[in-house]
């Protein structure tokens, strides 16, 4: 905001936090609606930009780091998102495709690969019906599995291991990110997001803005993982945008 021309103390923030507990989400949505803010801002959480919605009809509502905003109905449609919600989205069924293409040729014998999320997060709904006929185009029989919590973690690779899966994607939601290795792709999204919320307190109308999808993505290959696997196909190599040794 500051690289934006906002000065110190310009523009304050009330923050609110629910741990990974989506239940709470209506209630802290709720709270910031109360308080009269000028802008909510929803980071990488669709549950979170859903509460936000539902929270407040004249509120400007900014979500950052969200799937199919369109199919959950934060917005009519990306170009004109129609309300008073817009922000950045960058999930759709082609991005998991080629997270199941790559899982292919990584391991060529895959037969039967399973795709974790958190059934609580409803931008999978749509997702995973078409991932899994991407899934038979490509010879891959997909098996969904589900983490809500820290208790169902343990069952779900006993239930790999019983179901002897050949590979394993996993969602991109709150509560199944344990690692920080994209914090450099975070800290862009969540730069575009202070650009949408500039643009508001500026008179823009949310639904006059756009919604932002990701355009470039990234195959960053980190090898000393990649060596516990096995081999990893050269083609996946020479195509990789960055290699970790």
């Amino acid at each position: 905001m500051r690289q934006l021309g906002h000065a110190e103390g310009d523009v304050s923030f009330e923050y609110r936090w629910a741990g990974g507990k989506y239940d709470r989400l209506p209630a802290l949505a709720g709270e910031l609606a109360q308080s009269k803010v000028d802008v909510i801002v929803s980071a990488w959480s669709t549950p979170a930009a859903l509460a936000a919605k539902r929270a407040t009809a004249s509120i400007p509502v900014v979500f950052v780091g969200v799937g199919d905003a369109v199919g959950v109905e934060l917005v009519t449609s990306l170009a004109r998102p129609g309300g008073h919600v817009t922000g950045s989205t960058f999930l759709s069924e082609e991005t998991v495709g080629k997270l199941l293409q790559l899982l292919k040729e990584v391991v060529p014998r895959s037969a039967r690969v399973a795709i974790v999320s958190n059934p609580a997060n409803p931008v999978y709904v749509s997702i995973l019906k078409e991932v899994e006929v991407m899934g038979r185009q490509l010879s891959l029989q997909v098996v969904r599995l589900g983490i809500q919590g820290p208790a169902d973690i343990e069952p779900v690779f006993e239930s790999i291991r019983r179901e002897r899966l050949d590979g394993l994607v996993v969602m991109r939601d709150f509560v199944l990110i344990t690692h920080r290795e994209r914090i450099v792709e975070l800290a862009a999204k969540h730069r575009r997001a202070a650009g949408l919320v500039h643009e508001i307190l500026n008179g823009a109308k949310p639904a006059d803005l756009p919604v932002e999808q990701s355009s470039r993505f990234e195959l960053v290959v980190n090898m000393k993982t990649a060596k516990t696997l096995g081999t990893i196909p050269e083609p996946v190599l020479l195509r990789a945008d960055q290699v970790l040794e």
